[in-house]
């Protein structure tokens, strides 16, 4: 049971890094990255598509190595990495298949 405690709290350790901002960042980096090889916040914002805090939500996703940033002077730049990838098309699989979100 020891081991399943440990994975229980790696999952609450990352839920908490994550939230619901790095998830929706991640999501939309997966989208725009398709077109734009680098956005920073000014980016997504021009698009209307993003709202809350940039930078702490690349930040976290930084750590987990789900994202690449980059400083540039006072700016931040993002991509998503192969293994941020692989985790927003698991989760548009695990939605597609559920039938989409539920309100």
């Amino acid at each position: 049971m020891s081991d399943e405690l440990a994975i229980l709290d790696k999952v609450d350790k990352w839920l908490h890094t994550v939230r619901y901002d790095g998830i929706r960042l991640l999501v939309l980096l997966y989208f725009v990255n398709q077109n734009i090889k680098w956005v920073d916040a000014y980016t997504l914002a021009e698009l209307g598509i993003f709202k809350t805090d940039f930078y702490t939500a690349s930040t976290r996703l930084e750590r987990l190595g789900l994202v690449e940033r980059r400083r540039l002077n006072i700016k931040s730049f993002l991509r998503i990495t192969d293994k941020g990838r692989r985790f927003v098309e698991c989760l548009l699989d695990l939605l597609n298949e559920g039938g989409g979100a539920r309100s």
